[in-house]
């Protein structure tokens, strides 16, 4: 019997996006200002219940492969993944394990999977983030993971750096003995 395939759903997403059943819409008239919770994440993390977690986030350029590399990392779950030059992935997406999976020596959790929308995306439909909602995006990827993946395509460039370094001077800073 082939195990069923759980498909990744939205977590949080901008403030000018929204979903109506299986379809996630932008509205580019309005600007992207903060982001919201998604009932249909939220019911993906109330199923989880009291069962430990451990969290693997995505992170990295727009159209680098993070949603396809998830879709491989778990067995069950899938995340949609975009063809042509259009990110396919908008705020962060959500996919958990159907089971516990081992982490470590005599340790079992389920494994929560968060895919965020890529740095730099420019063809969204509502036009893309900006290095500011970037940097957010990333922030918040940091408070949410236990681990964090950064994903390229290619030999890293001065930007992937500097992005690398701003998630570890931020992950630092919460845990700084001065907070």
């Amino acid at each position: 019997m082939e195990k069923e395939t759980l498909k990744a759903v939205p977590l949080c997403l901008p403030d000018n996006w929204s979903v109506k059943g299986q379809t996630v819409t932008g509205d580019a008239s309005k600007c992207r200002t903060s982001m919201k919770l998604c009932s249909e994440g939220i019911k993906v993390l109330e199923e989880i219940g009291d069962d430990e977690i451990a969290v693997i986030c995505i992170i990295g350029p727009a159209r680098s492969g993070k949603s396809y590399l998830l879709s491989k990392l778990v067995d069950g779950v899938s995340f949609e993944v975009g063809q042509g030059v259009i990110s396919k992935t908008t705020g962060i997406w959500v996919g958990c394990s159907q089971g516990k999976k081992e982490i470590g020596e005599n340790q079992k959790a389920r494994i929560l999977l968060l895919d965020a929308e890529g740095a730099g995306a420019v063809s969204t439909e509502d036009g893309g983030g900006n290095v500011d909602w970037d940097a957010r995006l990333y922030s918040l990827c940091c408070l949410l993971s236990s681990v964090i993946i950064y994903n390229s395509n290619k030999v890293p460039v001065s930007v992937d750096l500097e992005r690398l370094q701003f998630v570890a001077n931020f992950s630092r800073s919460l845990f700084s003995p001065d907070n």
